[in-house]
């Protein structure tokens, strides 16, 4: 036999469950990377809601600091 003999081709359900199996793999890294985003969406709402806890309290500051000066001018 020579080499040409040897060589067959994949059928056609061959190729395709070659390529199921790789949208599995790939829909598994979508999830993965989904579930990161949402981890850091999560901690960026808790960030936003920090940050609006300082800018409340600056501004309480500004106001009192505001009314100090009123009061001592």
């Amino acid at each position: 036999m020579s080499d040409s003999e040897l060589i067959t081709e994949p059928s056609l359900e061959t190729i395709l469950d070659r390529i199921n199996a790789e949208g599995a793999v790939m829909r598994a890294s979508f999830e993965k990377i989904e579930n990161r985003f949402q981890v850091i969406e999560e901690r960026l709402e808790r960030m936003e809601i920090r940050l609006d806890r300082v800018q409340g309290a600056v501004l309480e500051v500004w106001a009192d600091q505001r009314e100090f000066r009123a009061t001592f001018k």
